[in-house]
């Protein structure tokens, strides 16, 4: 059966760094994930992943109880990460960084 199922890459702002979720049992890195629910949107879906993966109590699942999530600066991130998840978060941070450079050119242009 087809599901479907929503990621995310959270960037805190005032540290630069990534939110990455840690298997300890499997040891492996990766971004908050998970299938959606039924009358859920992907974006909700996206949305409730992050909280659930991300927040020290547990949601109950059998497959999350190892799951740790964490914040890592990028680079160390991208290092620990499969190969597409780490491209998927390079692309996602270097857009949010020229995003936030293009802020600060306009602020200061209109100061």
């Amino acid at each position: 059966e087809f599901q479907l199922a929503a990621s995310m890459v959270i960037i805190q702002p005032t540290t630069s760094k990534v939110v990455v979720v840690h298997d300890t049992q499997t040891r492996q890195w990766f971004l908050p994930r998970g299938r959606k629910d039924r009358g859920e949107s992907i974006e909700q879906c996206a949305l409730r992943e992050a909280y659930e993966e991300v927040r020290e109590e547990n949601t109950g699942m059998p497959d999350e109880q190892a799951y740790v999530g964490t914040l890592l600066d990028v680079h160390e991130a991208v290092r620990l990460m499969s190969q597409d998840e780490a491209l998927i978060t390079t692309v996602a941070y270097n857009l949010w960084v020229e995003t936030r450079r293009r802020q600060d050119r306009e602020q200061h242009a209109t100061q």
